[in-house]
């Protein structure tokens, strides 16, 4: 098996967990949020995902404008791309409205995305070494391989906590 191929396998995984996740919490708890805490409703973490894999690694790492304008996903989710995006401002967070259907259609057109452009960039492009923050200075295809499954599970994991809180089964496993 090639690198390529095992890194589209595990952020379809991560995707798949995801969306389980998804599938199983109530509509109510989408918007709510903890009070005295500092997390995010569960919409507007999933949202953060999603946004965060399409402005790096489909937009800003490949010197594109994301995903979401080039594919008029605002009109579609009904959201505009945060100001500060990926990361999200407290106050975007809670007055996130998640509109699960359309999200999930955008996070599946970023997927799709996420796996032609792994398949198909040269590689010349993916040994490409770029500095990334907390990630380091990496071969562009790791940082596929880290954002695009590690965040999206990290996530996942963090949604399935919030489920957790309230009764609801987030693990899908």
């Amino acid at each position: 098996m090639e690198a390529r191929e095992l890194i589209i396998i595990q952020h379809d995984i991560a995707h798949e967990q995801l969306e389980g996740s998804m599938d199983r919490c109530s509509p109510e708890l989408f918007q709510k949020h903890l009070d005295n805490s500092l997390t995010n409703p569960i919409g507007a973490t999933y949202a953060h995902a999603i946004f965060t894999e399409d402005v790096l690694l489909l937009g800003q790492m490949r010197g594109l404008e994301p995903l979401f304008e080039r594919g008029g996903w605002e009109a579609k989710t009904g959201t505009p791309l945060p100001a500060e995006a990926p990361l999200l401002d407290r106050q975007w967070a809670l007055d996130f409205e998640f509109n699960r259907e359309a999200w999930r259609e955008y996070a599946e057109a970023v997927r799709e995305e996420y796996r032609n452009y792994v398949t198909s960039a040269p590689e010349e492009v993916m040994e490409q070494i770029m500095d990334f923050g907390p990630l380091g200075n990496r071969p562009l295809l790791s940082h596929y391989a880290s954002l695009g499954t590690f965040h999206i599970s990290s996530h996942q994991g963090e949604i399935a906590a919030l489920m957790g809180l309230e009764d609801e089964q987030g693990q899908i496993l």
